[in-house]
């Protein structure tokens, strides 16, 4: 008879049942099966071991919150750590990309995330304007450099699970069946159409709602301009979507669905690499801050946040991102060792500088990131040396403020702290300073 689990190394969030689903169904490198069993709160959720790289072992306990949203991911967690105290947070599942950045079915590893409607509307001139309070999180700098290593790790194991991938997309027969129309010829007459459409029923439903076809097979002039464009571009042949990618890069999280073609460059005037968008990712990263756990957050490529979605990617995009998570999980012993950096990892009463550094070098890893923070500490640009190593870089920037710099560390650790309220570590500096 087994007993529910009382202490795990890391808790896997879902937003829903059918991600949940496809995280189950992840066995390389299982060492204790899944079970199912009801948490203390009455919750369902399921629990494995799994064998790392080091040969050594990690448990992992794993549950849906059963509604999108950061705050359902927020109030869920904070019930379940009590019982499980896990050492680090995770989630998979899925989430919209970028286009022309990402193919469907693509996994994005989170290297930073936050909540994109967050803020305060004004009015302006007579005009609605939003100002947005961005408050990043981000994973150590250790996490990302393994979230990194997964872009070529994954191809050395065992990938089955690539087969439930779609083979080809709905845009990409769409393309097929605009050519064919585009030379006169009936696309259900090809000798090639089972192989090049097999999903004609969808096919021409949108490309009638999207005005390039009139009913019942018609080449309208919205449809032949979007082919001829198309065939100038690509004169060989028809673009194909690339070969299954991981991605390391931002994840902004909002609190709706969103069908906008032009939200990935509306966000990018202050995110230039942000490649995903999710309703969940930051609510998981402000329970791990809050906590002070590691966290790290991959979703697979469902949609490009439009409004001809594909929906037959959404199973495959939620197991290649679990599959891709445990993945990590099991190639990252430092989480769940003592040396682990997020968890207290500077004496709060008497802390060395080199700790401090370490810290400082974790938290903005990103040269751009540490110039926008040294101005809002009252630097200059010009004060800073674009050093490659972010330990480099901290070791001198911290000595420049303890030696009479524009900058004060007190200064510094203001500008930090504004955007980690939450962080017990800069609190406890600011005391000290």
């Amino acid at each position: 008879m087994y007993s529910n689990p009382s202490n795990v190394d890391i808790l896997i969030m879902c937003a829903l049942k059918d991600e949940f689903d496809q995280l189950l169904q992840v066995n390389n490198g299982i060492h204790e099966e899944w079970r199912e069993f009801n948490l203390d709160n009455g919750r369902n959720a399921a629990y494995a071991t799994f064998k790392t790289s080091s040969d050594s072992m990690i448990s992992i306990c794993a549950t849906w919150v059963a509604s999108m949203g950061r705050e359902s991911t927020q109030a869920v967690v904070g019930t379940i750590i009590s019982q499980l105290k896990p050492k680090c947070l995770a989630m998979s599942g899925i989430c919209a990309g970028r286009r022309n950045k990402t193919e469907l079915g693509d996994v994005i590893f989170a290297d930073r995330l936050w909540s994109y409607d967050a803020g305060k509307k004004i009015v302006e001139n007579g005009k609605e304007v939003f100002q947005g309070d961005m408050l990043p999180y981000k994973p150590s700098e250790l996490i990302v450099q393994n979230m990194q290593r997964m872009k070529s790790v994954f191809k050395n194991q065992d990938s089955s699970w690539m087969n439930l991938k779609p083979q080809l997309s709905l845009e990409e027969q769409e393309n097929w069946v605009l050519k064919h129309l585009l030379n006169k010829k009936n696309p259900v007459e090809q000798t090639d159409f089972d192989e090049n459409c097999p999903n004609w029923s969808e096919v021409i439903q949108r490309l009638w709602n999207k005005g390039w076809v009139d009913k019942p097979t018609k080449l309208t002039v919205l449809g032949e301009e979007h082919i001829q464009n198309l065939i100038i571009l690509n004169p060989k042949e028809l673009p194909k979507a690339s070969e299954f990618s991981v991605h390391v890069a931002p994840i902004a999280t909002g609190a709706t669905v969103t069908e906008d073609d032009g939200i990935f460059n509306s966000f990018s005037s202050f995110m230039r690499k942000v490649l995903g968008l999710d309703m969940e990712g930051s609510g998981l990263a402000a329970s791990a801050e809050a906590y002070n756990l590691p966290f790290i957050l991959a979703k697979g490529v469902s949609d490009f946040a439009d409004t001809y979605k594909d929906d037959r990617y959404r199973i495959f995009a939620a197991r290649a991102s679990a599959e891709l998570l445990i993945l990590l999980l099991r190639n990252s012993d430092f989480l769940f060792s003592s040396n682990n950096i997020k968890k207290e990892s500077i004496s709060h009463s008497n802390p060395k500088s080199t700790e401090i550094i370490e810290y400082l070098a974790d938290l903005y890893p990103n040269f751009e990131e540490t110039q926008v923070l040294w101005e809002q500490a009252g630097g200059r640009l010009s004060d800073l040396e674009a050093k490659s190593r972010p330990l480099n870089r901290w070791h001198t920037i911290w000595k420049k403020v303890n030696q009479g710099a524009q900058v004060t560390p007190q200064a510094l650790l203001q500008a930090i702290y504004k955007e980690y309220p939450h962080n017990s570590v800069i609190k406890s500096l600011l005391d000290l300073y």
